[in-house]
């Protein structure tokens, strides 16, 4: 706005002058009657009468000041800054009123507030489709330790609930999620939603907890292709009593840039060197890591070669996974020896635990690596302890 003003008029001091006393003015306008207001709802200030009245005589000077510049400078621009500061007061006023607003609501608590005893959670995650956003809000929900857990597709297409039907099946945590499926008779899913919410919480001793998944978008574009329909769902909740919705947020343009990322730097690795007879025959484990050939390939066995996502691993089960190494983890010295190994493929990660030891030979932040083993928790994430695994063996060059 600076510039626009400058090269409009094309820099003249004597014009720009006009301008700026009318907004330093405006300004002494304001504070004078400003602070008269101040002292008159301030009937036990020392002195109020005479600070009214050098504060009413300010202000007034000053606007008669703002009036004069106004009305000699009218034509050469000043009539803008006119139209500005007027509707600039006013928008402030407006913003104000509505920060007053909100602060009140939030301080006014409701009578029913604390009263009810809670007896029972229920949570319930909505799903539209078994992509991976939804596996990271079941995998959030299932943490909350709830009384009675689900997962809710409200009908709004029914070659979309069947398709949900297949996909769920082929998805190990969607599967150990109980899924229902409820009609919506209007088709208006934030309804539906709502309804869901009234039925779910009609015994006074039951909270819930809606989990909702949330595809976020950074380009512009992917903004505009896609709703907020969460947001939306979570609006509407919060006016229902004992209901909470927590989004959970899934960062899709930030996935799709680190599988392109992930496949250009695969495609920079070179074809790994063939196997020799000794090393193809060892199916070995952690301890005898240092005297297997080379010390840096390792060869699973035959059943778990097949490797799956790591978005797909869950808990209690045995898996084979394969990715890059993208960071390692010693324990301290005074704790007992572990060596930890953060491995990220295109989905997601898993942590590899290796205990007992406090190095590892050949393994490095980008090493590609598969391992095999049961699944279970570190710290809260997934994890393998102990795996078979196999290291891609080092470049020649």
């Amino acid at each position: 706005m600076s510039l626009a003003l400058l090269i409009g008029t094309r820099a003249q001091v004597d014009k720009l002058v006009a301008s700026y006393a009318i907004g330093v003015f405006t300004g002494f306008t304001l504070a004078g009657f400003g602070m008269a207001k101040y002292y008159r709802r301030r009937p036990e200030s020392k002195n109020r009468r005479r600070k009214m009245a050098l504060n009413v005589t300010s202000g007034a000077v000053s606007a008669v000041v703002v009036i004069v510049f106004a009305v000699a400078t009218v034509t050469e621009g000043a009539w803008i800054v006119l139209i500005l500061f007027p509707v600039g007061v006013f928008s402030l006023f407006r913003l104000n009123r509505q920060y007053r607003l909100e602060a009140r609501t939030l301080r006014t608590a409701s009578p029913e507030m604390g009263r009810a005893k809670i007896v029972r959670h229920s949570v319930v995650v909505l799903v539209d489709n078994a992509d991976l956003a939804t596996v990271a809000a079941v995998r959030y929900a299932t943490s909350l330790g709830a009384s009675r857990l689900r997962a809710v597709h409200v009908v709004l297409d029914e070659t979309q609930a069947d398709e949900l039907l297949v996909e769920r099946s082929q998805q190990t945590t969607l599967s150990r999620v109980p899924l229902d499926f409820v009609a919506c008779r209007d088709r208006r899913l934030v309804n539906g939603v709502v309804q869901l919410a009234v039925g779910e919480t009609a015994d006074r001793g039951t909270e819930l907890t809606l989990v909702l998944p949330r595809r976020t978008y950074a380009r512009f574009l992917g903004r505009i292709l896609h709703d907020h329909t969460a947001d939306q769902i979570a609006r509407a909740i919060s006016e229902q009593p004992r209901v909470v919705a927590t989004v959970i947020p899934f960062d899709v343009d930030g996935l799709i840039e680190r599988r392109h990322r992930a496949r250009a730097l695969r495609d920079a690795v070179p074809a790994p060197r063939a196997l020799t007879p000794a090393m193809a025959s060892a199916t070995v484990s952690t301890e005898t890591w240092d005297r297997t050939p080379e010390g840096s390939l390792l060869r699973l066995p035959d059943h778990e070669r097949s490797s799956r996502p790591t978005s797909d691993v869950t808990w209690q089960e045995r898996a084979t996974v394969s990715g890059q190494v993208r960071s390692v983890r010693l324990a301290a010295v005074a704790l007992s020896p572990s060596f930890e190994v953060e491995l990220w493929d295109e989905s997601g990660g898993v942590i590899l635990v290796l205990r007992g030891r406090r190095s590892i030979p050949g393994i490095r932040t980008g090493t590609a690596t598969t391992a095999s083993g049961a699944v279970g928790e570190q710290n809260g994430k997934i994890a393998i302890a102990n795996p078979i695994y196999r290291l891609e063996p080092p470049d020649e060059d």
